[in-house]
């Protein structure tokens, strides 16, 4: 009778293990200190606090811990458009020219180009540029006190990215590049396309369109549409070795947020929980990725839930393994590496000891290799966790490889 109970007692866990399932980790809207109805267009970070700004209320919404609270700040007749920070100012462009906001007492100054619609904002380690409505780009050396007029032929500057001495523009007639800090620039190939955002990362640029997104490995001479895109990106940042894609589909079923780890090939789409919810805009710190949508406010998503898994060996491995995570126990991170020995469908979720799903890690088709992913246990009480990889590799549910291995929490 001891007997036959312990083997049930065991069955159990398992069966509820591998069936119940709760909903994924996903995006979650921040709304404490907010308005119930807000766009949000604009978002800085500078660790834990968080800018952001609307072209609905004249206002400057920061957040000190993360995006949990918020505070608005009156910036007078100002509906901000576009946030860069510098030291200890937040440059905000407006449909009325562009305001310096001081991050201590957010009082505001406006500058002496305050007529023209301010579309886009750059830092980099020596300069700030501004991009306008009217084909001109504003350069300033000593943070905002004097500034420079680059008069162009690009007409709108939709979007502006800057890294050492380069500076990329996305125009309404594609996108342009200076390699001397926007003295002298050049414009790419494609020159009727209108672009919306752009970046740079490794000699490849990458730009996003009202259909899309195209991507050259040769500054601009030549460009390969792709095709992972189903609207409009318009903001792309960077965050560690991942590149980023925030889409607006329209009022159409909106994929949200994308990221790419080989520089725009392939890309991993991340909008779960976003619903119809179209960006505006994207931004990261070292712990989250925040999203700004037209109507629904400002999302946050952990970085952790984000970037996906590592490649950290090409080399065919012999078979199939998940290994123990590392460190185990843990505290509260850790790391699991897992190896193919060929391509398949990857899916990696944790669980809890009631058998309910905690977080998805891994849910992509990867190829032969070994691989590392992280899981951060912050949020989380001490315990027995489980962490389960299936691998499919056709639409048999046998086809393929499962294993389940136990974790432990410890705070």
């Amino acid at each position: 009778m001891f007997k036959r109970f312990t083997r049930l007692y065991f069955l159990v866990p398992v069966f509820v293990l591998f069936t119940a399932l709760t909903a994924n980790a996903q995006w979650v809207r921040m709304t404490d200190g907010l308005p119930t109805s807000l766009s949000i267009k604009a978002i800085a970070s500078n660790g834990s606090t968080i800018y952001a700004g609307s072209p609905d209320y004249q206002m400057l919404y920061v957040s000190k811990n993360n995006g949990l609270n918020w505070t608005a700040y009156p910036m007078g007749v100002y509906y901000i458009h576009c946030l860069a920070l510098k030291g200890n100012k937040i440059f905000a462009g407006t449909g009325w020219g562009l305001i310096k906001i001081d991050t201590n007492t957010y009082s505001f100054t406006v500058n002496s180009f305050n007529s023209l619609y301010q579309m886009s904002i750059a830092a980099s380690s020596s300069n700030i540029y501004v991009g306008t409505s009217d084909s001109n780009i504003f350069i300033s050396s000593d943070a905002g006190t004097t500034w420079r007029r680059q008069s162009t032929a690009y007409n709108t500057i939709y979007a502006l990215y800057a890294t050492g001495s380069n500076v990329y523009a996305a125009t309404s007639f594609g996108v342009f590049f200076s390699t001397d800090d926007g003295l002298n620039w050049t414009q790419s190939q494609y020159i009727n396309w209108q672009n919306l955002s752009v970046i740079a990362k490794d000699n490849t640029i990458l730009a996003g369109l009202p259909g899309g997104c195209i991507r050259s490995t040769n500054n601009g001479f030549s460009w390969i549409p792709i095709s992972d895109f189903s609207g409009s990106v318009v903001s792309l940042i960077i965050s560690g070795n991942k590149i980023f894609a925030g889409v607006n589909s329209y009022n159409s079923y909106s994929q949200g947020v994308l990221f790419t780890t080989n520089l725009g090939v392939n890309w991993v789409q991340k909008g779960e929980g976003l619903g119809y919810k179209d960006l505006l805009y994207i931004n990261a710190n070292d712990q989250y990725i925040f999203a700004g949508s037209y109507l629904y406010g400002i999302w946050r998503r952990p970085l952790t839930e984000m970037v996906g898994v590592e490649n950290i060996s090409e080399k065919v491995p012999i078979g199939y393994s998940l290994a123990q995570n590392f460190p185990n126990p843990f505290n509260p991170m850790c790391n699991v590496q897992f190896t193919m020995c060929n391509a398949g469908k990857v899916k990696l979720v944790v669980y809890d000891i009631q058998g309910r799903e905690i977080q998805t890690l891994v849910n992509e088709r990867l190829n032969a290799g070994t691989y590392e992913v992280k899981f951060d246990g912050s949020m989380l009480t001490s315990g027995v966790y489980f962490y389960r990889m299936t691998i499919r590799h056709g639409g048999s549910s046998t086809d393929g490889f499962t294993e389940t291995k136990k974790m432990l929490l410890i705070k």
